[in-house]
Formats: C-alpha cells, sequence, structure tokens
C-alpha cells in the first residue's frame, strides 16, 4: 500500500509539473473596466472608452515573447462607426480595426492573430479569427517590453448608436528559439536548373511543430532548390526564423553551330545577304515567344558615329534599345542576319554582339560593352562561329 502511494505521489507530481510549464508558455491578461458601456461619442464630445491589462511577462516582443492573440466582445450597433486600437505599454498604438462592420453589428468574440484573414476581409459580427487592420502585432510591437499596461482604445466616431463591452484579455507567449542552418551558396548540379540542398532546422524549445514554406514539412526543408537565391522561412506557433539558399548556375550553353558555307556571287552582283541560324541547348533555358528587332534610329544615331575599332579598321556598330522596344526580359539570339557589300580581299568580318550598359545620347566607348556573344566569319564567302563569354 505504501509503494502504491508512492507511485501516486509521483505521478500527481508529474502532472502539476507539466499543468504549470504549460500555464509558463501562455500568459493571458485580462482588460479591467469590463463589462462597461460604449457610448455614443458623436466624434467630438468625451473621450475613448479604454480597458487596460496588466502584464506581467517579464522580457522583450520578439525576442522573449509573442503577442498571441487579443480577444474582444462587445455588443454595438452600426460597428462602422468604431475605431479599435491597441496600445502598448510603451505607448506605441496601432489599429485593431478601422471603422470596419458598416452599418452591421457587434464583435462577437473576436480574436485578432497575426497571419489570421485580414479583418477587412471580415463582417459583422466578426466571430472568428482575424489579423489586425495594422497588420502584424508583433511586428509593430517588436523589441518593446512585454511587461506592463496593455490598453485597447474603442472610439465611437459618430452619434445614434451605443452598445456594451464586455471583455478584452491579451494572450502572451514565450518566444522559442527556431535554429536554421547558415545560409546556403551552392553552384548547380550538371545539366540541373538547380541543386539538391539538405537543409534541416531544430527547435528545442518550440512547444508547437515545426513547419516550413518550402517543402510542405516539419523541421527538414531539404529537396530541390532553382537557381537564384531562394528565402527559407520556418514557423512554430507564433516564432519564425529564416535562411537562404542561393545556387548559382555555373553550366554555360552549348552551342551548335551552321556549318561553313561557300557563297557564289549571282553575275553582276556585289553583295549577297547570308542568313546564319545558330542553336543552343542549356540547363537552365529561357522561355518566351520569338521577336524580330530591329534597329531605334534615334538611339543608334546618339552612339553610332563615336565608336573607332580597336586597332583600326572599318566598322558599322546597330544599337539596340530593347526597353523602348518592349522588351524587358532577358533574350536568347536565334540568328543575326546582315548583308555584305563592296568588300575586296580576303578579309575577317566579325558581328559582335553586345549588352551596353549606357543611356541614350550618352557618350560611348567600347569600356561600356559586357557579356560578348561573337560571330566571326573568317573570310569573305565562307562562314562559322563561335561564343566566348
Amino acid at each position: 500500500m505504501k509503494k502504491l502511494n508512492t507511485k501516486l505521489f509521483t505521478c500527481l507530481f508529474t502532472l502539476a509539473m507539466l499543468l504549470s510549464s504549460g500555464s509558463m508558455m501562455a500568459q493571458t491578461f485580462t482588460g479591467d473596466n469590463n463589462p462597461q458601456a460604449l457610448p455614443s461619442n458623436g466624434g467630438t464630445s468625451g473621450g475613448p472608452t479604454t480597458s487596460t491589462a496588466v502584464s506581467t511577462a517579464a522580457g522583450m516582443i520578439g525576442s522573449d515573447f509573442l503577442i498571441d492573440n487579443v480577444t474582444i466582445d462587445l455588443n454595438h450597433t452600426f460597428d462602422g462607426d468604431l475605431d479599435i486600437t491597441l496600445i502598448s505599454p510603451s505607448g506605441t498604438s496601432m489599429f485593431l480595426s478601422d471603422s470596419r462592420g458598416g452599418s452591421g453589428d457587434n464583435f462577437s468574440v473576436t480574436v485578432f492573430e497575426d497571419g489570421a484573414s485580414p479583418i477587412s476581409s471580415g463582417a459583422a459580427p466578426f466571430n472568428g479569427t482575424f489579423e489586425a487592420e495594422g497588420g502584424s502585432m508583433n511586428a509593430a510591437f517588436a523589441g518593446e517590453p512585454a511587461a506592463g499596461n496593455w490598453t485597447v482604445s474603442i472610439f465611437d466616431n459618430f452619434g445614434g448608436d451605443n452598445g456594451n463591452w464586455s471583455t478584452f484579455e491579451i494572450t502572451i507567449v514565450s518566444a522559442c528559439a527556431i535554429v536554421t542552418p547558415a545560409p546556403i551558396v551552392v553552384d548547380n548540379e550538371p545539366g540541373v536548373c538547380g541543386a539538391n540542398v539538405t537543409l534541416i532546422a531544430t527547435a528545442p524549445g518550440c512547444a508547437d511543430p515545426l513547419s516550413n514554406d518550402q517543402t510542405a514539412g516539419g523541421a527538414d526543408a531539404s529537396g530541390l532548390y532553382p537557381v537564384g537565391t531562394s528565402t527559407v522561412t520556418w514557423s512554430s506557433g507564433q516564432s519564425t526564423a529564416t535562411t537562404t539558399v542561393t545556387v548559382i548556375d555555373t553550366e554555360a550553353p552549348t552551342f551548335a553551330c551552321p556549318t561553313d558555307q561557300t557563297i557564289h556571287l549571282d553575275p553582276g552582283a556585289c553583295d549577297q545577304v547570308i542568313s546564319y541560324t545558330a542553336s543552343a541547348s542549356d540547363n537552365c533555358p529561357l522561355v518566351g515567344p520569338l521577336v524580330s528587332l530591329t534597329t531605334n534610329n534615334d538611339f543608334n544615331a546618339a552612339i553610332t558615329n563615336s565608336v573607332a575599332c580597336p586597332g583600326g579598321g572599318y566598322q558599322t556598330l546597330l544599337a539596340y534599345d530593347l526597353p523602348a522596344m518592349g522588351v524587358t526580359s532577358d533574350l536568347f539570339i536565334e540568328s543575326v542576319d546582315f548583308g555584305i557589300f563592296q568588300i575586296f580581299g580576303n578579309v575577317d568580318l566579325t558581328v559582335n554582339v553586345y549588352s551596353i550598359g549606357s543611356t541614350p545620347g550618352a557618350t560611348f566607348n567600347y569600356a561600356d560593352l559586357t557579356f560578348p556573344k561573337i560571330w566571326k566569319i573568317p573570310k569573305i564567302g565562307r562562314a562559322s562561329c563561335r561564343e566566348r563569354v
């Protein structure tokens, strides 16, 4: 019998410890003065109606504690008359609801919680959970003390309607530490427009389970990440933490150039239009419709005459003002068409395709040219192409 009593005492003691631990995770503080009347102020007579809850959570919002929710319950005709504001112990204020509900009545056990549907999407009597009019409460009060007087202020902007305020409660929870991996930078995998990355977070002090926004999983956000930078966010209750995954595309495109061609001019002709089509493949292919670009004369005239080829020789610069042509994304150059005329002797012709950093009308020089893609015609009547990065 004595042994049984010892076991019973141990079980009861363990249960008491669990309950005590749970109560420390979430603390609810109740506002004073309620129930109380909500008089019709008419925008000029009298001040707002207030209720203050005194928090004893010693620490800072964000690092130590988080606002889990704010709950109000009130009866009032014509909700659209009401401005409802939450004021922190430091004096920072934010709207919970700003003239919402129109001619509808009441805020019936309305819960304000970060991440919920915005209050603007609801309708009277707002029985449910909504995000505050001012957005995230934890963001608005981040870095401020959690302890002190939290006040809800309600102001009736117009006369003719009144009501009664039943309750105001604010629940503050301990912030848990989510430990994320350091930012990751990796090269793409061969032939893939991305890389498989192992990414696992831990949260030993969090009561709520972890979730992440990349794999719809829990602590493990491992998987295939695309080229570029992805931000991964883990959540546990109101606590969040992020890291980044940057995948660098180090794999150059593969080009297939046309074969050499011999061009026989027509009798009496001094020129011939030659069309070259080069195909290409890439682990990160560009997508989009084919477009044909012609020179923008206004832009072209501003820079053409100031160009001299390095090392001398003849030159012609054709410029394309892509934004003016409505091109705002990356381009894949499929072909370049040009005419050859009045060339004598065995000479080399080179077609250079550049990205120009200069603005229209600015002084132009070759130092402004970046990312050259070069198609070279080594001698008259024959053609080949190559790419240089």
